[in-house]
């Protein structure tokens, strides 16, 4: 993942509205912080990966990939990147307190 994400990195602000599968209402979005997600090019292709990153003074998302063209939507993945881009799983079902 370090190899993938050294590239020049573009920076783009998230909607909360373009996440596969939607967020429940009222969804604290910084539990979302370098998650890793899939690029959906709005026509079922995927261009790449990127990671989530809370940005706190806007209570919002960034999105941080090497993919220039901006995503029609993001899929949610189930790996958190630690600050060494090491891979942790993540049971999505625990982050929005479904069963």
């Amino acid at each position: 993942m370090a190899r993938y994400f050294e590239a020049e990195l573009q920076r783009f602000r998230v909607k909360p509205t373009v996440f596969m599968p939607t967020l429940p209402p009222l969804f604290d979005l910084a539990q979302l912080d370098r998650l890793l997600v899939g690029l959906s090019d709005g026509h079922g292709g995927f261009t790449g990966l990127g990671y989530l990153e809370y940005v706190p003074q806007d209570a919002g998302l960034r999105l941080i990939s090497p993919v220039a063209e901006p995503p029609k939507a993001l899929r949610l993945g189930s790996v958190r990147l630690e600050d060494t881009f090491r891979a942790k799983r993540v049971d999505l079902r625990n982050l929005f307190g479904t069963e």
